[in-house]
């Protein structure tokens, strides 16, 4: 953790994610979705491995050591949830003659606010940046559909992940 900020709480996973993210989602391969939702349910997912602790670093004991933190099933669960309801209206739209996607993505940047209210406990804050950049790669898509499967997929691979991890209850 050498040149790190000292300011709490952080997920090295997800800085890095949401730095390598592309402005568009739809430039987004299945493999990248499979790797970015592996790497962060393993660190929402507080456990060790191999001698190393993963989570996301809310601050440091008295004693100097790192201290972690992990989602909870139950608050990632609400954000997916959430998305899933607008993947629903997404897919309702979809079907309509002459879809008007204005609507959706209107409900999709309103998930921001969401994910700030979840934000509200330090350990979901990582999620939250790595969920905005995100929702932003869709609404600048030139391919909003292909670019929304992506986020979808994106979504349900952390979720998947992260319980694979351990994710705790």
């Amino acid at each position: 953790m050498s040149n790190r900020r000292e300011k709490y709480p952080f997920g090295e996973e997800s800085d890095k994610i949401s730095e390598e993210l592309p402005g568009d989602l739809q430039a987004l391969t299945a493999e990248e979705i499979v790797e970015y939702g592996e790497r962060l349910g393993k660190e929402y997912a507080k456990h060790g491995e191999n001698g190393k602790q993963y989570g996301i670093i809310t601050g440091k004991r008295r004693d100097g050591k790192v201290k972690y933190a992990a989602i909870k099933t139950n608050q990632i669960r609400n954000v997916f949830g959430a998305i899933k309801r607008v993947e629903m209206e997404w897919t309702k739209e979809k079907k309509k003659e002459k879809p008007d996607f204005s609507r959706i993505k209107r409900e999709l940047e309103l998930l921001k606010p969401k994910l700030a209210y979840a934000a509200r406990h330090d350990e979901v804050k990582p999620l939250k940046t790595v969920l905005d950049k995100a929702i932003d790669g869709v609404k600048n898509s030139n391919d909003e559909q292909v670019a929304f499967g992506n986020f979808m997929s994106f979504v349900e691979s952390i979720v998947a992940y992260h319980k694979f991890y351990g994710g705790a209850d």
